[in-house]
C-alpha cells in the first residue's frame, strides 16, 4: 500500500487519538529493546491498556525547550544547509504504521529527525553514527515514508549547538523492524497486565534494578522507579506504613549519589491508573508532603 501524508497539529488530540491506533516510529526503539527510555514491556503495557505515562511538570518543561529547540534548528537547517522547507507531517503506511515526523519535503525526498543535545548523542553524531538507542525510530520513519534517508540533528538553542549526521537504512534493517513488529503484535494478543512486584521483596525489587541497569543514569532512574512503585505497592496492600515510603526516598537518593534534584517518575496517577487502584483521602493526606517535597502535584 501506498503512504498517506496528514497535516495535523503534533500534540492536538486528534493527533494523539491517531496514534494510538498504530505502531509508531517513536515506539520503535522500545520494541526492539534499544532505547534508554522506555522497555519493551512498558510498551507492551501501554498498548494493552491505552494508558500512557502521567507527564509531570518536570517533564512537561523537557518537552517544551525540546520544541523550542526543534524549531530554532529547523530554522537552520532550512536555510543553511537544504534551501527548502520541512514540513512536520503525519505519515501512514499499510494502515498499521505511523511516523510523526519533525520534517520532511517530499519533493527532495528528505527526511529530518531533530533531538535535544546530550553528551551521549553528541558523542555519536559528532562521529557521524546514530545510536542503537535510536536507529529504529529512523528505520520506521524511513519504511512509512518510503524515503531512503534521514537527517538527524541535535540541537541546543540556549548554548547555540547544532550538529547533524545522515542516516541511511538498509534492507535488512526494513526486514528486521517488520519482523520486530510481527514478534511485538504476536505478544502483544496474549500479553497480560500484572505488578512483576507483586511477589518481589524489597531486596529483590534493588537487585532487579541494578541488574537491569547499564550506565549510572538509567541505574538511578530503575532503581527509583522501582523502589517507589516497590514502597507505594505494599502500603496500599496494608503490608508497609506509607510514611515509610519517604525514608525509601530519602535513603535512595542518598545512595544514588544523584546531583540533580529529579522529578517523580512513577508518579501517583500514573502508577494507579496502571494497577487499576483507588487512592483513598487518608493515603492521599499522607503523601501530600512527601510528593510536594520532591515537587509532584496532585
Amino acid at each position: 500500500m501506498s503512504t498517506e501524508f496528514l497535516d495535523l497539529e503534533q500534540g492536538s488530540q486528534e493527533w494523539q487519538d491517531l496514534r494510538g491506533q498504530y505502531y509508531t516510529a517513536s515506539e520503535a526503539d522500545a520494541m526492539m529493546g534499544t532505547s534508554k527510555y522506555k522497555s519493551r514491556h512498558d510498551l507492551l503495557v501501554e498498548k494493552k491498556t491505552g494508558i500512557k505515562p502521567v507527564v509531570s511538570e518536570y517533564l512537561q518543561g523537557i518537552f517544551e525547550q525540546g520544541h523550542h529547540n526543534e524549531e530554532w534548528a529547523r530554522a537552520r537547517v532550512e536555510q543553511g544547509l537544504f534551501g527548502f522547507a520541512l514540513d512536520p507531517l503525519t505519515a501512514i503506511k499499510d494502515n498499521r504504521f505511523l511516523s510523526s515526523l519533525d520534517g520532511i519535503n517530499l519533493v527532495n525526498e528528505v527526511v529530518w529527525e531533530c533531538k535535544t543535545w546530550n553528551k551521549h548523542l553528541a558523542e555519536h553524531v559528532l562521529e557521524g553514527v546514530i545510536p542503537e538507542s535510536h536507529k529504529w525510530q529512523l528505520v520506521h520513519q524511513c519504511y512509512t515514508t518510503g524515503i531512503d534517508k534521514v537527517l538527524f540533528s541535535i540541537a541546543d538553542e540556549e548554548k547555540e549547538l547544532l550538529e547533524s549526521a545522515w542516516f541511511h537504512p538498509t534492507e535488512d534493517d526494513f526486514a528486521q523492524l517488520i519482523s520486530g513488529w510481527n514478534d511485538f503484535e504476536g505478544e502483544l494478543a496474549h500479553f497480560e497486565v500484572s505488578n512483576p512486584l507483586d511477589d518481589m521483596d524489597f531486596n529483590e525489587a534493588r537487585d532487579e534494578a541494578l541488574r537491569l541497569a547499564d550506565e549510572k543514569l538509567t541505574e538511578y532512574l530503575v532503581m527509583r522507579s522501582l523502589w517507589v512503585e516497590y514502597d507505594f505497592n505494599q502500603a496500599i496492600k496494608g503490608k508497609r506504613n506509607i510514611r515509610t515510603v519517604q525514608a525509601a526516598i530519602d535513603e535512595h537518593m542518598a545512595a544514588s549519589k544523584a546531583n540533580a534534584k529529579p522529578s517523580i517518575h512513577v508518579e501517583l496517577a500514573m502508577w494507579a491508573n496502571r494497577h487499576d487502584i483507588k487512592l483513598t483521602g487518608k493515603i492521599l493526606a499522607d503523601l501530600d508532603p512527601i510528593l510536594i517535597k520532591y515537587g509532584v502535584k496532585l
